[in-house]
């Protein structure tokens, strides 16, 4: 039986340097709006277009790394980023490997969840996940085929 019932975060220094780079990232994404207001030529499209990418990257990871959670329990997976979200566990269609080292989580509906190497017990969560999916399976054959 896997361990379930526990939430994981990313480590409180990444929590507060993430939360401290969405503020940052709120800055250059203004700065470059009201700067590409007055933008007059090319060149000055090209890096204010620049800028709002990067800050929106920025934000996006700050916002990640400040406020998610995970929680896995007997039902499923339960996520927080800006709102709360449960996936039960017959929904999740696969968990894989991605760039950098995330862990992409596929839902049959909805968008996918990411998550980075960076959280704290990030090997125990796959061995958790692996192991309800496993259960999962062996449930599955149980039962039989369909009719």
């Amino acid at each position: 039986m896997t361990r379930m019932n526990r939430t994981y975060r990313y480590p409180a220094a990444l929590r507060g340097l993430g939360l401290f780079g969405s503020m940052l990232a709120g800055g250059i994404l203004l700065g470059s709006v009201l700067a590409e207001i007055e933008a007059a030529d090319v060149p000055d499209l090209i890096l204010h277009g620049i800028g709002v990418i990067v800050g929106a990257v920025i934000l996006w990871l700050g916002i990640e790394f400040g406020t998610r959670r995970i929680t896995l329990t007997q039902d499923g997976i339960s996520t927080r980023l800006l709102r709360e979200r449960a996936i039960v566990w017959s929904e999740v269609r696969d968990a894989r490997s991605g760039l950098f080292g995330t862990l992409i989580v596929l839902p049959k509906r909805g968008l996918p969840i990411i998550i980075w190497p960076f959280l704290d017990d990030f090997d125990a969560l796959i061995d958790a996940i692996d192991a309800r999916r496993i259960e999962q399976a062996d449930a599955a054959k149980q039962k039989g085929p369909a009719h």
